[in-house]
C-alpha cells in the first residue's frame, strides 16, 4: 500500500520523531518543524505553533509597535502670521480690524493694548525624554526611576576611569581579578575568568565602608568609593558559551550576576542576605547548566571572643530553573530580579519564574533590611559577556 501523501519517509535503520505543522496539518520530522515566532510589543515571541519551512509565516513588521518621535518644543514668544514690517507702522486700532475686529469689540481693551508693548511669554512644555522604558515588573512596583545603569559604551572598569562603575574588589579579602583578565570593548564588559572560587569578579564597591546608598525616593551615585543598593528591579543582559561549562562545578564559581549584604564581610550582624539575580550552574547534560535564582540567608558563627568564626548557617530558596522561557544558547539572554519590603520576584527574558516572600515572619528577615552591593563574575576560563547592568528604582 504506497505510503500516504502527508507522511514522511521513515528510515527504519535511523528512525526520528515526527510531529504535525500546526498550520498545514502534514506531519513532517520533528527537526524539521520551526517555533513560530510573532512580534509581541518590541520583541519577538513564540506563538506556540511549530510548522515545516512550507508554511511558516516569518514575524510581520507591521505588528510592531510604531515608536513616535518627541513632541517638538513650542516656540518661545510666538508672532503671528502677517507682514512684519507693516505690523510695527500700523496703529494697534487698524492692526485688529484687519483681523475682523470692530470698533466697538474692541474698545475696552484698547488702552490696555497700546500700554504694552511685549507679547506675553508662552512657557515652553518641557522636552520629552526619550530615554529608557522600565521592565513592566519594575514600573508596577514604582519602580520606574532609572538609578544605575551601564551600557559598557565607555570605560567604567579601569583605574583610569572617570565615570568608575566597578572594582577588582573582593570584600571578604580573597584572591582577584588582574586587569589583563576584564575589560570593556565594543559596547560590553567581558569577565575572562574567576580568581576568587566564588564568582566574585567586579563589585560596585571599593571599600566595607561605601558612602553612597540609593533607595527608591532617594536616588545615589557612586560617592568615589562605590554604591550600595536598597530595594528595585535589577537588571541585566548577559550571555556565556554552555559548552564551555566544567560539567561540574569548578570551586563555587560560574556565570553570575548577583548581590551580597554588606552586613556580611563588615562583620558586624549575625544575620545578613544574599540575592542571587542569576548563577549558570554546571551540570553533566545538555544544556550544560541549571539556571538558578537564589535567595540565603545567613546566619554568622561566632567564636567564643566573639569573633567572626567563618563557619556560617545558611537557609536558601530552592529556585533552580532548568530550562528558562525563550532562552537563547550561547546568546544574549536577560535576567532580572524584582525586590521590594515584602518580596523577591526572579525574571528571565521578563517572564517571571520563582519567587519568595521576605520580612519578620518568613525566613528571610534581613533581606527587607539590608544593603546590598552588585557583583559581576563568572567560572574558571569560561568567558562572560554583559551587554548592560541597570537599576530601576
Amino acid at each position: 500500500m504506497p505510503r500516504p501523501p502527508d507522511y514522511p519517509y521513515v528510515d527504519l535503520n535511523n528512525p526520528q520523531p515526527r510531529g504535525r505543522c500546526d498550520r498545514g496539518g502534514e506531519i513532517r520530522p520533528l527537526n524539521e518543524l520551526r517555533k513560530e515566532m510573532v512580534w509581541v510589543g518590541e520583541r519577538l515571541q513564540w506563538n506556540g505553533w511549530l510548522v515545516c519551512d512550507r508554511h511558516r509565516d516569518p514575524p510581520h513588521p507591521q505588528d510592531k509597535p510604531e515608536v513616535l518621535p518627541p513632541d517638538p518644543v513650542p516656540v518661545e514668544n510666538p508672532r503671528p502670521d502677517i507682514d512684519a514690517a507693516k505690523t510695527r507702522a500700523m496703529p494697534v486700532t487698524s492692526f485688529f480690524k484687519t483681523r475682523g475686529v470692530s470698533d466697538t469689540d474692541m474698545q475696552p481693551p484698547v488702552a490696555v493694548l497700546e500700554s504694552q508693548s511685549v507679547a506675553p511669554v508662552i512657557t515652553p512644555d518641557p522636552t520629552p525624554s526619550p530615554g529608557l522604558t522600565p521592565p513592566v515588573a519594575a514600573s508596577s512596583a514604582g519602580y520606574a526611576t532609572l538609578a544605575f545603569d551601564d551600557e559598557f559604551s565607555s570605560d567604567t572598569v579601569s583605574d583610569s576611569s572617570t565615570s568608575r562603575n566597578w572594582y577588582p574588589y573582593n570584600p571578604y579579602g580573597g584572591p582577584i581579578l588582574n586587569a589583563a583578565q576584564y575589560g570593556v570593548s565594543g559596547g560590553n564588559l567581558v569577565i575572562s575568568t574567576d580568581a576568587s572560587g566564588y564568582s566574585s569578579g567586579l563589585t560596585s564597591i571599593s571599600s566595607l565602608n561605601p558612602t553612597a546608598i540609593s533607595r527608591p525616593g532617594s536616588i545615589a551615585a557612586n560617592g568615589g568609593n562605590g554604591l550600595l543598593f536598597q530595594f528595585g528591579y535589577f537588571e541585566a543582559r548577559l550571555k556565556y558559551d554552555n559548552t564551555l561549562s566544567p560539567r561540574t562545578p569548578t570551586g563555587h564559581s560560574w556565570p553570575a550576576f548577583w548581590s551580597n549584604a554588606i552586613q556580611g564581610p563588615q562583620n558586624q550582624a549575625d544575620n545578613y542576605a544574599e540575592l542571587d539575580f542569576m548563577e549558570a550552574w554546571p551540570i553533566n547534560d545538555p544544556p550544560y547548566i541549571l539556571m538558578s535564582c537564589t535567595l540565603h540567608e545567613w546566619t554568622r558563627g561566632w567564636t567564643i571572643d566573639h569573633e567572626p568564626s567563618g563557619i556560617n548557617d545558611n537557609v536558601q530558596t530552592l529556585n533552580n530553573i532548568i530550562t528558562p522561557p525563550d532562552f537563547v544558547q550561547d546568546g544574549f539572554n536577560t535576567y532580572g530580579c524584582l525586590w521590594t519590603p515584602t518580596s523577591v520576584e526572579w525574571f528571565i527574558n521578563n517572564q517571571s519564574v520563582a519567587s519568595v516572600a521576605i520580612g519578620a515572619a518568613t525566613p528571610y528577615p534581613s533581606a527587607a533590611t539590608n544593603e546590598v552591593y552588585l557583583v559581576l563574575g563568572t567560572g574558571q576560563n569560561w568567558p562572560v559577556t554583559f551587554d548592560y547592568v541597570r537599576v530601576w528604582q
